[in-house]
């Protein structure tokens, strides 16, 4: 039997300080799609992710797509 323990040293996430945008997230629209949940469909608009900033709002029904994760907000929500 083996053990073996492995340490890097690796530089801590800095948190980027972002100024607070008005509740217009049209900006980050790329787009709608016909989306099936559940036993219905509906046109849905598509936003981009890394484009939304703080304090921007988007009500479902809609997608957001990142670059490494897809969020969906379903109607009612915001």
């Amino acid at each position: 039997m083996l053990r073996v323990r492995a340490k890097k040293a690796m530089r801590k996430a800095r948190l980027v300080d972002r100024a607070f945008q008005g509740a217009d997230a049209s900006h980050a629209r790329i787009g709608t799609r016909t989306i099936s949940w559940g036993s219905r469909a509906s046109e849905t608009q598509v936003y981009r992710w890394e484009s939304l900033h703080p304090g921007n709002r988007v009500a479902g029904c809609a997608v957001l797509e990142g670059v490494n994760t897809t969020y969906f907000i379903p109607d009612g929500w915001r």
